[in-house]
């Protein structure tokens, strides 16, 4: 079945039946932060955690299952999810 809706403009195809859970990193800090990733595509995803006002503008993002990572850049933010673009097309 396709799940192609009309009204959804993006141009790059989503995975958006694709929550995992993931780590947020950047230089300098030994820990990391806890997220969900979701609405997962080639470019970007949307990132869901509580800690939102402590991520940094750009960082790199862990697919804990995997190790797979991307370095990414915000592009919005609500008090829990966050919007990023990676930096390159990733392997996620």
């Amino acid at each position: 079945m396709d799940d192609f809706n009309p009204s959804d403009r993006r141009k790059i195809q989503r995975f958006p039946q694709r929550n995992v859970f993931g780590s947020i990193s950047y230089p300098r800090r030994r820990a990391s932060i806890s997220c969900l990733v979701r609405d997962l595509s080639r470019s970007g995803a949307k990132v869901w955690t509580l800690a939102v006002r402590i991520v940094p503008d750009v960082f790199r993002l862990t697919i804990d299952a995997t190790g797979e990572f991307a370095d990414c850049t915000v592009v919005w933010r609500t008090e829990t999810e966050i919007g990023v673009v990676f930096d390159r097309e990733a392997p996620l």
